[in-house]
């Protein structure tokens, strides 16, 4: 909440906390001080720019932690101004950053595109996904709509987080037999976890 002091580790005596609050207002042993702090962009995994400088936009991250890296996968949100305006989203590609300090990201690239899932409506509808690690495989679960018009997960695999991830051929989830059918995108926005209790 605004106004409330949260902790950290104090970097300069270890052990020792910081105190701040939303205003940047920071107490250590009791004093209260400034604290100001440095904003950056080039850090921010989700709006980076490209070679000529445009900006690249996603939408609905996603992290696995894999060893000592972290990847944070996002949908490519390429619509325009006037698109939004209309809520009219193009998203054709799913995004993969990693950082093994959460300071320095690296572009992964793209590791799928919408144009190679046979069963999706359009090439332009990569919404929200989800990326797990099972068996020494990976398996992006995603949203998309399908032929019938309706929001379907589906499930692509590949060898390494940065894919390139592979379409099973068809949706694992059917938006048609979800019920009940209270809209389009009755199935948006999948995660998935490993059951791992024998009981």
């Amino acid at each position: 909440m605004a106004g409330e002091l949260e902790a950290a580790e104090c970097t300069e005596k270890p052990g020792d906390v910081w105190l701040w609050n939303s205003g940047g207002i920071a107490g250590y042993g009791g004093e209260a001080k400034e604290v100001a702090l440095a904003r950056t962009e080039s850090s921010n995994p989700i709006v980076k720019t490209d070679d000529g400088g445009e900006r690249i936009y996603g939408g609905d991250p996603s992290v696995l932690v894999d060893g000592d890296t972290v990847y944070l996968y996002t949908g490519h949100d390429a619509s325009t101004d006037e698109q939004v305006a209309n809520s009219v989203y193009e998203i054709p590609e799913y995004l993969c950053y990693s950082s093994t300090d959460l300071v320095n990201w690296k572009s992964e690239g793209t590791v799928m595109t919408m144009d190679t899932v046979d069963w999706a409506k359009d090439d332009v509808s990569a919404w929200a996904s989800q990326v797990m690690k099972y068996n020494d495989k990976y398996y992006l679960y995603y949203c998309s709509w399908d032929k019938s018009g309706k929001q379907s997960i589906g499930v692509a695999v590949a060898d390494s987080p940065t894919g390139t991830f592979v379409d099973i051929g068809e949706p694992l989830v059917r938006g048609s037999v979800t019920k009940p059918q209270l809209s389009t995108f009755n199935d948006i926005d999948p995660t998935a976890w490993v059951e791992t209790d024998e009981n």
